[in-house]
C-alpha cells in the first residue's frame, strides 16, 4: 500500500509513527520524504548498501540499493508504511 495525500487520522489508524505523520502530511511529500531519508543517512554515515540490508520489502527481502537511491532522488513516491516504518528504525527517526 503507498500513502499519497492521507490524512493524519487515516496514518495513525494504520498505526504508523509521527514520523509518517509529519512525512505524508504536507504537499511535497515525495521531496520532503527524500530529503529527510537522505539527510539523516549521512549523518548517520551510513551507505546506501548498509541501510538496505537492514530494509525489508515484499516477499521480506531486503530492499536495493537502486530503490533506495531512486526514494533519496525523488524519483519515486514514498514507500509502503512497512519500509518507512524500517526505514525510521534503521534510522533512528522512531
Amino acid at each position: 500500500m503507498v500513502l499519497e495525500r492521507w490524512s493524519v487520522n487515516a496514518v495513525r489508524q494504520e498505526g504508523l509513527d509521527k514520523l509518517c505523520v509529519t512525512l505524508y502530511a504536507d504537499d511535497g511529500m515525495t521531496n520532503a520524504f527524500a530529503r529527510k531519508i537522505k539527510t539523516r543517512r549521512h549523518e548517520l554515515g551510513l551507505s546506501l548498501r548498509k541501510v538496505c540490508e537492514h530494509v525489508r520489502g515484499e516477499g521480506d527481502k531486503p530492499i536495493s540499493v537502486s530503490y533506495l537511491n531512486d526514494i533519496e532522488q525523488g524519483y519515486r513516491k514514498p514507500p509502503s508504511g512497512k519500509i518507512v516504518v524500517e526505514l525510521a528504525s534503521v534510522l533512528k527517526l522512531d
